[in-house]
């Protein structure tokens, strides 16, 4: 049985932890993006769904490396791929620097030393 003191703790921890994840990352509102919507449902999956379905779809394929963060990398990568613009993906990212943007993708030197090879002005 849960005291009305302890109750209250809970309670004041869960609106300071939802305070600041709505610092770190912004409202729920304006993170939501309709991912998947199935019939009969008007609202799109949160993020734990989506999480989810994409370790099923991992174990369906034998693999252990598709998770929601597989995605996040992936849209960094072919973000960067198709604009070569690093700085807004380190600013999306939240990265401190642009070199750990660049290893948190997977852009070596050789590939940005190859992109520029036939660039002239």
């Amino acid at each position: 049985m849960i005291s009305e003191g302890n109750h209250e703790r809970k309670e004041r921890a869960a609106v300071a932890n939802g305070e600041r994840n709505r610092r770190l990352y912004g409202s729920y509102e304006r993170r939501r993006v309709l991912v998947y919507k199935s019939e009969g449902y008007k609202s799109p999956i949160i993020p734990t769904q989506a999480y989810r379905a994409l370790v099923k779809a991992g174990d369906v394929l034998g693999r252990d490396d598709i998770s929601t963060h597989t995605m996040r990398k992936t849209f960094g990568y072919a973000y960067y791929r198709r604009t070569k613009d690093l700085a807004f993906l380190q600013n999306i990212f939240n990265h401190s620097a642009s070199s750990i943007t660049k290893r948190y993708i997977g852009i070596t030197q050789e590939e940005i030393d190859e992109t520029l090879k036939d660039f002239s002005l």
